[in-house]
């Protein structure tokens, strides 16, 4: 029996389907370093997040989110140094930003940098009056210079404007109970005198 050769229409079907299938797509990463640090950044794997955001800076996502998010994952791991060093590339690029305002913040209260840390909390609030942590974190900074009254008053400015999470973190009767405790050491301090009378008429 002879060798039956292929049709024509068969070999040009084959030919069709080589050259509409071709050969398959490299295959594309489905998350960028930027947001895989951002990933272990929210599970708290805060080695892991420093190495991909600054892989994501490396690939030119030089942002102020970028920084941000570096200078927020050196707070978590209480080096505030680096964190601050961060924070200001950050604040850099974007100068009214009242996230990267009231960061900044926290890691100078962090160092113990009580003015700075006031003046950028104050700044935040300029920005964005109703923001609840840069109000809450003013009220702490005023209380940590001792400046015992306008803590208080600050802390009933920022319960005004979320009260739930004031009662999560700085509750009345936490605040009321620390300046008792301030008190009895040092009973003649007329500023907490009349910051607990402040916050008791409350």
């Amino acid at each position: 029996m002879g060798l039956r050769w292929p049709s024509l229409s068969s070999i040009l079907a084959a030919i069709c389907l080589l050259l509409c299938v071709g050969s398959p797509a490299p295959l594309r990463s489905e998350i960028s370093h930027f947001e895989q640090g951002n990933l272990y950044l929210e599970q708290r794997r805060l080695e892991a997040a420093i190495q991909e955001l600054l892989l994501a800076l490396e690939e030119g996502v030089v942002e102020a989110r970028t920084f941000n998010n570096l200078g927020y994952a050196h707070y978590l791991k209480q080096e505030t140094q680096q964190a601050v060093k961060y924070y200001l590339k950050a604040l850099e690029l974007q100068p009214t930003s009242e996230l990267i305002l009231n960061n900044l913040g926290s890691a100078y209260q962090q160092q113990k940098e009580y003015s700075k840390a006031e003046e950028l909390y104050r700044k935040a609030l300029q920005v964005n009056p109703k923001h609840v942590k840069a109000a809450y974190n003013l009220a702490g900074v005023l209380y940590r210079q001792k400046r015992y009254v306008l803590a208080a008053r600050q802390y009933l400015k920022a319960k005004k404007l979320n009260r739930e999470y004031g009662n999560k973190r700085f509750s009345k009767e936490r605040v009321v109970d620390s300046i008792s405790q301030d008190l009895q050491k040092d009973p003649a301090n007329q500023e907490l005198q009349r910051a607990l009378k402040i916050l008791k008429k409350q």
